[in-house]
C-alpha cells in the first residue's frame, strides 16, 4: 500500500479511438499572429504639398503673431538683448523650415513625374495587349473559319462521291439494259421476217403511234403556251427593269440636287459662322465696357461705404465729445462763441458749396451730352448692323438693346455718385474740422482698426479655407456624378452583351431547327430515291410482262392465223364434200362424216368464240395494263418534280445554312471583340474607380486634415484673440492711466486758477465799493443800463440770426434727406434692374453656350466618323450641362411648409433656378448662383 489513498477512484479505460486530425485551413487568418495596433504619423509629407504649404504657412502666422507679440514686450519691456536673441532664433527657424519645404516640394515634384511616366508606361502596355488581345481573337476567328470552310469542303466532297457512285450504278443499270436491249433486239430481228407477215400487228403500233403523236403534239402546244407565256413575264420584267432605271436616274438627279442644296446650305453656314464671330466680337467689346462701368461702380460703393464708416465713427466720437464738454460748466461762455463762429463759417460755406455744386452739375451735363451723342451714335451703326443681319441675330438684338439701357442706367446712375461725390466732399470738409478737433480719439480708431483688420485677416483665411472645403465637396460630388454615368454606360454594356448573347442563342436555335429540318428534308430524299427505285424496278418488271404479252399475242395471232387457214381449208373441203355430197347423197358413209365435220365445224366454230373471247380479254388486260403505265408515269414525272422542287429546297437552305453559319460565325468574331472590349472597358473602369476612390479617399484624408486644421487655426485664433484682448485692455489701462492723471492734472491747474481770479476779483471789486462815491455810482449804473439794452438788442438780433440760420440748416437738412432717400430708392430700383438684367444676362450666355455647343455639333457633320472616336475620349473633358427639375424647401421649416419646384440649369460657370420652362423660354431666373463664389453650407436638420 502507497501514502495516496486511491480506493474510491475507478479505473481509467484506454481509449482504443484514432486522434481526430482536423484539416488546415487554406485561407490565412492570422489568428496565430500578435495584434500589434495601428499607427498614425502625421510627418509624412512627400504626397501632401498643400498640407505642408499649410502648415508652413500656419507656422509663419504663428511666428508672426508671436513677433508681433514679442515686439509689444520689448516696447514696454526694456530687455533688448534677450529680446536680438529671441528674434534672431526665430529668424533662424524661419529659414530652416523654408528649406525643408524646398526640400519637400524638390522630393514631390520628382515623385510625381516618375508616378507620371509609370502610369504612361501603364497606359501604354495595356494598349499593346488590347492589340494582341485583339489580334489573337481574329487570328482565332480565322482559324475557326477555316476549319468551317475545310469541314464543308469535306461534306461536298463526300456528297459528289455518293453522287459519283450513285452514277456508276446508274451506268451499271444502263449497261445491263443495254445488253438486255441487244438480246432483245436479235430475238425481235429474228421474229421481224414473222411479224412482217402480220399486217395487222402494224395497223396496231400505227394506232399506237399515232396516239403518242397526239400526246406529243399536245405536250407541244402545252410547251408553246409556256415559251409564250414566259416571253410575256420576261417582257415584263424588262418594262419593271427599264422602270427601274428611269426611278434610278430620277433618284441620281434628285442625289445631284441636294448635294448642290447641301453645298450650298454650308456655304451659307459659314457665311452665318463669319458673321456671328463679327458680332460676338462687337458683342465682347461691350461687355469689356460694362465690366469697365462696373469696376467704377464698385470702386464708388466701395468709397461710399467707407465715407460712410469714417461719417458714423466721427459722429460717434463728436457725441462722447460733446457730453464731455457738457460736463464741464464753465465752458459754457466758450462754446457760444463758437457756436456763433460756426454759423458765419456755415452761411459762407454754403455758399462756396452751391457754387461748386453748380460748376460740377454743368460739367456733368456736358459730360452727359456728350455721351448721349457717343451713345446716338452707336445707336445708328447698331441699327445698321441690325438692318444687315436681321434674319440672323434676333437673340443679339435684345442684348444690344439691354445693353444700351444698361448704359443708360448707368449714366444716371454716375450722375447720381457725382451728387453724392459733391453731397460727400461737403461731409468731408466737416469731418476734416471734427479731425483737426479729435486726433487722440483717431489713434484709438487707428489701433482698433489695427486689431479690425487683424480679425479680418484671421476671417479670411477662415473664409478661404471654407471656400475651398466647399470646393473639394463639389468636385466629390462630380466625381460621384461621373462614377454613376460610368456605372450607367456599365450597365447599358451589360445589357447590350445580354441582346448579343440573346440573339447568339436565337441564332444557335435556328441552326438548329435548319439542321432538323435539312435532316428531314434528306431523309424525305432518301426515302423518295428508294420509291424511285422501287417504281423502276415495277416498270422494267411491267416491261418484261408487257413484252411477255405482246410474245403472247404475237403467238395467238399466229395461231388464229394458222386456225382460220385451217378454217378456210375446211370451209373448202366442206364445200367440195357438199360439193360431192349432192353428187353422192345415197352414201350413208357420206353422210356419217358429213355429220362428223359438221360437229369438228361445231367445235371448231366453238374454239374460234373462245379463242376471240380470250383475245378480248387480253386486250382489255393490255388496255388496263396501259393505262396503269400512264398513271405510273404520272406519278414518276410528279415525284420527279417534287424530287426537284426538295432539291431546290435543299440548295437554297444550304446556302441559307452557310449564310447563317458566316453570320454566326461573324457575330463570334464580334461577339469575341466586344467581349474583349467590355473586359478592356470593365478594366478601365476598375481602373479608374480604384484612381477614383484613391482620389475621394485622399480627398477625405485632406477634408479631415483641412478640418484638423481649421479647428488649429481657430485655436489659435481664439488665442490670439484672448492676447490681443488682453493686449488691448493693458493698452487701455495704460493710456486711460495716463490720459486721466493728464486731465486730473489740467483740471486741477484751472481750479486753481479760477479760485486765484475769483478771490482777485472779490477783492477788487470790496475795495472798488469802497472806494466808490454814490453819484458816480448812479451815472455808472444809468451808462451800464444803456450798454446792457445795447447789449440785449444786439443779442436779440443774434437771436434771430441764429434762429433764421437754423431753420434754413433744418430745410436743408430735411431736403437733402428727402433727396438722400429719393436716390436711396432710385438706388434700389436700379439695383433691382441691374440684378434682373444681370440675371437675363447670365441666362442668355447659357443659351449661348448651348447654341455654340448645337453649331459645333451640325458643322462636325461632316466629319461624322472622326467625330464619333472624339466623342468618346471628350465626353468626360467637356464642361457638362445639366438640366431638370429640382425641389427646394419653401422656408427654413420643410414639415410646416414643405417643399417647391425649380427648374435648375447647371452651365459651365453657373446654376440658374426657373420658377417654370416659361420662364426659361422668357429668360426670366428667379436666382443665380455663381460657381466661383460658392462656399460650403452646413446641412441643417429640422
Amino acid at each position: 500500500m502507497s501514502d495516496d489513498d486511491t480506493s474510491n477512484f475507478d479505473d481509467i479505460e484506454k481509449d482504443d479511438t484514432t486522434e481526430e486530425s482536423f484539416p488546415v485551413p487554406k485561407a490565412f487568418a492570422g489568428n496565430n499572429m500578435p495584434f500589434v495596433g495601428f499607427t498614425y504619423s502625421s510627418d509624412y509629407q512627400l504626397l501632401s504639398r498643400d498640407r505642408t504649404d499649410r502648415k508652413r504657412n500656419g507656422s509663419i502666422e504663428v511666428l508672426s503673431v508671436e513677433m508681433d507679440f514679442f515686439l509689444f514686450n520689448t516696447i514696454f519691456s526694456q530687455k533688448p538683448e534677450i529680446d536680438k536673441r529671441k528674434f534672431e532664433k526665430l529668424e533662424d527657424e524661419i529659414h530652416r523650415i523654408t528649406a525643408i519645404n524646398k526640400e519637400i516640394d524638390n522630393k514631390y515634384r520628382i515623385t510625381l513625374t516618375q508616378l507620371e511616366k509609370q502610369s504612361d508606361n501603364l497606359v501604354a502596355l495595356r494598349s499593346e495587349k488590347l492589340e494582341v488581345e485583339k489580334a489573337l481573337t481574329v487570328l482565332r476567328h480565322d482559324i475557326k473559319e477555316a476549319q468551317r470552310k475545310y469541314e464543308l469542303e469535306c461534306d461536298n466532297r463526300r456528297k459528289v462521291e455518293i453522287k459519283v457512285s450513285e452514277l456508276w450504278a446508274k451506268l451499271e443499270q444502263e449497261q445491263s439494259l443495254r445488253s438486255q436491249l441487244t438480246h432483245s433486239t436479235q430475238h425481235t430481228n429474228d421474229k421481224f421476217v414473222v411479224l412482217e407477215k402480220q399486217f395487222a400487228t402494224l395497223s396496231e403500233k400505227f394506232k399506237t403511234e399515232s396516239e403518242t403523236a397526239v400526246k406529243l403534239k399536245k405536250l407541244n402546244a402545252e410547251l408553246t403556251l409556256n415559251s409564250s407565256n414566259k416571253e410575256k413575264i420576261i417582257d415584263e420584267l424588262s418594262e419593271k427593269i427599264e422602270m427601274f432605271q428611269r426611278v434610278n436616274t430620277n433618284q441620281a438627279l434628285d442625289i445631284q440636287n441636294l448635294q448642290s442644296q447641301m453645298d450650298k446650305a454650308h456655304n451659307s453656314w459659314a457665311q452665318i459662322n463669319d458673321r456671328t464671330q463679327d458680332l460676338e466680337n462687337r458683342k465682347q467689346l461691350i461687355q469689356h465696357e460694362l465690366e469697365v462701368l462696373r469696376e467704377r461702380e464698385a470702386t464708388t460703393a466701395i468709397q461710399n461705404q467707407r465715407l460712410t464708416d469714417t461719417i458714423v465713427e466721427m459722429e460717434k466720437n463728436r457725441r462722447r465729445v460733446l457730453t464731455k464738454k457738457r460736463s464741464l460748466h464753465s465752458m459754457l461762455t466758450n462754446r457760444d462763441q463758437q457756436k456763433t463762429r460756426t454759423s458765419s463759417h456755415y452761411k459762407s460755406y454754403s455758399n462756396v458749396d452751391y457754387r461748386q455744386l453748380m460748376q460740377q452739375i454743368q460739367k456733368i451735363e456736358g459730360e452727359l451730352r456728350q455721351e448721349n451723342d457717343k451713345t446716338k451714335a452707336l445707336k445708328v451703326q447698331l441699327d445698321e448692323d441690325v438692318n444687315k443681319r436681321s434674319h440672323l441675330q434676333l437673340g443679339l438684338k435684345e442684348q444690344t438693346e439691354e445693353i444700351i439701357g444698361l448704359r443708360q442706367r448707368e449714366m444716371n446712375f454716375i450722375k447720381e455718385l457725382n451728387d453724392l461725390k459733391d453731397s460727400k466732399k461737403k461731409t468731408e470738409d466737416k469731418l476734416t474740422r471734427l479731425k483737426s478737433e479729435r486726433s487722440m480719439d483717431e489713434l484709438q480708431l487707428k489701433e482698433l482698426q489695427d486689431q479690425l483688420e487683424a480679425e479680418q485677416y484671421f476671417s479670411s483665411i477662415c473664409q478661404e479655407k471654407e471656400r475651398q472645403i466647399s470646393m473639394i465637396n463639389v468636385d466629390y460630388r462630380q466625381l460621384m456624378q461621373q462614377i454613376q454615368k460610368i456605372e450607367g454606360e456599365l450597365r447599358q454594356e451589360n445589357d447590350k452583351t445580354k441582346a448579343l448573347k440573346v440573339q447568339l442563342d436565337e441564332d444557335v436555335n435556328k441552326r438548329s431547327h435548319l439542321q432538323l429540318g435539312l435532316k428531314e428534308q434528306t431523309e424525305e430524299i432518301i426515302s423518295l430515291r428508294q420509291r424511285e427505285m422501287n417504281f423502276i424496278k415495277e416498270l422494267n418488271d411491267l416491261k418484261d410482262s408487257k413484252k411477255k404479252t405482246e410474245d403472247e399475242l404475237t403467238r395467238l395471232k399466229s395461231e388464229r392465223s394458222m386456225d382460220e387457214l385451217q378454217l378456210k381449208e375446211l370451209q373448202d373441203q366442206l364445200e367440195a364434200e357438199q360439193y360431192f355430197s349432192s353428187t353422192i347423197i345415197l352414201r350413208s358413209m357420206d353422210e356419217l362424216q358429213l355429220k362428223e365435220l359438221q360437229d369438228q365445224l361445231e367445235a371448231e366454230q366453238y374454239f374460234s368464240s373462245l379463242y376471240k373471247t380470250q383475245v378480248k380479254e387480253l386486250k382489255e388486260e393490255i388496255e388496263d395494263k396501259q393505262r396503269f403505265f400512264n398513271d405510273f408515269e404520272e406519278e414518276k414525272s410528279s415525284l420527279c418534280h417534287q424530287i426537284e422542287i426538295a432539291l431546290a429546297r435543299a440548295e437554297t437552305e444550304g446556302i441559307a445554312r452557310r449564310q447563317a453559319e458566316e453570320l454566326t460565325a461573324d457575330l463570334e468574331k464580334e461577339k469575341a471583340i466586344r467581349e474583349l472590349e467590355i473586359e478592356d472597358s470593365e478594366r478601365r473602369l476598375r481602373s479608374e474607380l480604384n484612381t477614383k476612390e484613391e482620389i475621394i479617399n485622399t480627398y477625405l484624408n485632406k477634408e479631415s486634415e483641412y478640418s484638423k486644421t481649421v479647428e488649429i487655426i481657430t485655436k489659435e485664433k481664439e488665442e490670439l484673440n484672448t492676447k490681443i484682448h488682453f493686449m488691448n485692455q493693458e493698452m487701455n489701462n495704460y493710456i486711460n492711466q495716463t490720459v486721466h492723471n493728464d486731465k486730473v492734472e489740467q483740471l486741477t491747474k484751472q481750479l486753481q486758477q479760477e479760485k486765484l481770479l475769483k478771490q482777485q476779483a472779490v477783492n477788487k471789486l470790496a475795495e472798488i465799493m469802497n472806494r466808490r462815491d454814490m453819484n458816480l455810482s448812479g451815472k455808472k449804473s444809468k451808462g451800464s443800463s444803456a450798454d446792457l439794452r445795447r447789449k440785449e438788442k444786439e443779442c436779440r438780433k443774434l437771436q434771430q440770426d441764429l434762429t433764421t440760420e437754423r431753420e434754413n440748416y433744418s430745410q436743408m437738412v430735411s431736403r437733402f434727406q428727402k433727396e438722400a432717400s429719393e436716390m436711396q430708392a432710385i438706388l434700389y430700383d436700379e439695383s433691382q434692374l441691374k440684378v434682373k438684367l444681370q440675371m437675363e444676362l447670365d441666362s442668355k450666355d447659357a443659351e449661348n453656350e448651348q447654341l455654340r455647343q448645337k453649331m459645333i455639333l451640325r458643322l462636325s457633320d461632316e466629319h461624322i466618323i472622326n467625330s464619333t472616336i472624339k466623342e468618346i475620349e471628350s465626353n468626360d473633358m467637356e464642361n457638362f450641362r445639366l438640366e431638370g427639375w429640382l425641389s427646394i424647401p419653401n422656408k427654413q421649416n420643410i414639415r410646416r411648409h414643405g417643399w417647391r419646384k425649380q427648374y435648375v440649369v447647371v452651365s459651365s460657370r453657373k446654376i440658374i433656378f426657373y420658377n417654370s420652362e416659361v420662364d426659361k423660354a422668357k429668360a426670366d431666373p428667379a436666382l443665380i448662383l455663381d460657381l466661383s463664389k460658392l462656399f460650403h453650407v452646413r446641412s441643417v436638420t429640422q
